[in-house]
């Protein structure tokens, strides 16, 4: 995926979180790696936490935008060598809004970051508070993203990797087969951690067809269910 900048704030929101891993009540838990020698100097303070909207409706395109540049520039990732090569060139292209599957009510923002040779990376931005959470770029420009913000186009491309598809029912109870007109694409990205992405930045479309669903990750692979069940998740 390339390098990731995520804000401290962030880091305990959405990483460290625990992990379900040989306890027979499933509780989450957590592993340190400490230092054993006496600390030198003394740890840096937790910045601030500010809030950019109030929270009571999610922020506009437009203003995830403004925050997303705020934060790069706040964080001073233009100037951070593993950002460089990315960010000295390009610019922020349209916001896109995900829901977080695992966390009711939760949504974020990604914004791409659109050089001549594709999406360098995102800036992921809350989309309540519009607080900057981190900066994700890839190791190579990725040219074929399904975040085309010409929505017949995007539909197009969803279509042409669905339509046709066979989809197996739960209790052997056959197949159902996804059909032109038969099914409903969400009007935003959905994601949680999962086998099938555990990147925030590789969020998936979803379609319902028939009580049945299938997620389209951006980069095009798609999938009939997300593995949840594993370590870690």
């Amino acid at each position: 995926m390339g390098w990731q900048f995520r804000t401290y704030d962030s880091w305990l929101d959405d990483w460290f979180t625990g992990f379900h891993y040989d306890d027979p009540n499933g509780n989450r838990q957590w592993v340190s790696v400490d230092d054993p020698t006496q600390p030198q100097l003394e740890l840096p303070r937790r910045r601030p936490l500010r809030h950019n909207a109030d929270g009571r409706r999610l922020i506009s395109m437009e203003h995830a935008a403004k925050f997303a540049k705020m934060g790069l520039d706040e964080y001073k990732l233009a100037e951070s060598s593993p950002f460089v090569s990315v960010l000295r060139e390009g610019r922020l292209g349209r916001p896109a809004v995900v829901y977080r599957l695992d966390r009711p009510g939760h949504y974020y923002y990604l914004a791409p970051w659109e050089m001549a040779s594709g999406i360098g990376g995102f800036v992921e931005v809350d989309a309540r508070f519009g607080v900057f959470k981190s900066f994700q770029s890839f190791a190579a420009p990725a040219k074929e993203l399904l975040l085309d913000d010409k929505m017949p186009r995007l539909h197009e491309e969803i279509a042409r990797r669905v339509e046709g598809l066979k989809i197996e029912l739960d209790d052997q109870r056959g197949f159902v087969r996804i059909r032109p007109g038969g099914y409903a694409l969400l009007p935003f990205l959905v994601w949680r951690p999962c086998r099938e992405s555990w990147s925030p930045s590789l969020p998936f479309h979803m379609i319902s067809t028939g009580g049945q669903t299938v997620y389209v990750r951006i980069d095009g692979e798609v999938f009939t269910h997300l593995t949840t069940n594993v370590r870690g998740c």
